[in-house]
């Protein structure tokens, strides 16, 4: 697959041909991967820690509408 580009505020091939997305994902979005942030391991067990180190009500104010829970 070629790499896509902004043209004229429109996504394009690398040879100017307009591209239309049809799906999207919210891995890194709403949802914590361990590729992303750097922790090692499942969600359940970053979660787990930060509670541990920050204490549960950060950590409930930092997740709340930013992550599928």
């Amino acid at each position: 697959m070629e790499p896509l580009k902004v043209q004229n505020g429109q996504i394009v091939t690398a040879a100017g041909q307009p591209v239309r997305l049809r799906r999207w994902n919210i891995g890194g979005w709403l949802n914590m991967e361990d590729f992303i942030n750097g922790f090692v391991g499942a969600e359940h067990t970053l979660r787990a820690t930060m509670i541990r180190i920050l204490g549960k009500e950060k950590i409930l104010f930092f997740l709340r509408d930013r992550y599928i829970p």
